[in-house]
């Protein structure tokens, strides 16, 4: 069996079969000062828990507190509110606009809704249904499609403004994230 030898940031060397996922190294699912790990950066790239590492290499695990785990929490958030509107108001036209101050800029308009957009009710309804996501643990799985198998399922589920990304890149695979039934593209 081949084996790869993974260095820690603390020093620490171990060996491991190629082909161990980041997660699989994990000892805690928590940093000492409490944060949960979210991702890490294997060669200074930052890669999910499901990552198979094929090579030697360094890891570092990332919690919210370092820029780059910050940005993993801010897309998962991303993600995970997108998944909400779909599960709740599939026919809205949500999209996570720009950055605003710390946070993020995000339009929804649910259908019918009128110039008056969303409520406050509708806005907790959403954090509730997120929260209880959240409970569930369900796995976000990150799958490489065809640029062609992209487009397919885009047109079939009616994300139009997905197809208007992927309209102007024509790359060979296009990088996904999946929960549930619910798909995005992937944001980095």
């Amino acid at each position: 069996m081949n084996t790869i030898t993974v260095t820690f940031d603390d020093g620490r060397r171990a060996e491991h079969p190629a082909g161990i996922t980041v997660g699989a190294l994990l000892q805690s699912p928590a940093a000492p000062d409490g944060l949960p790990y979210l991702a890490a950066m294997v060669n200074n790239d930052v890669c999910s828990f499901s990552y198979p590492l094929p090579f030697n290499c360094h890891v570092r695990f990332l919690t919210m507190s370092a820029p780059n785990g910050w940005r993993v929490y801010r897309r998962s958030l991303c993600f995970l509110l997108a998944k909400a509107v779909c599960d709740i108001h599939p026919q809205a036209v949500f999209s996570v606009e720009h950055s605003f101050g710390s946070g993020l800029y995000c339009s929804l308009q649910p259908p019918g809704a009128g110039t008056e957009g969303i409520t406050s009710d509708q806005i907790r309804d959403l954090e509730t249904h997120m929260r209880g996501l959240v409970l569930r643990n369900i796995p976000v799985e990150r799958r490489k499609i065809s640029y062609t198998e992209a487009v397919e399922h885009f047109e079939k589920s009616g994300q139009v403004h997905k197809l208007n990304l992927l309209k102007y890149r024509n790359p060979p695979h296009v990088v996904t994230h999946w929960c549930d039934g619910f798909s995005d593209l992937a944001h980095g």
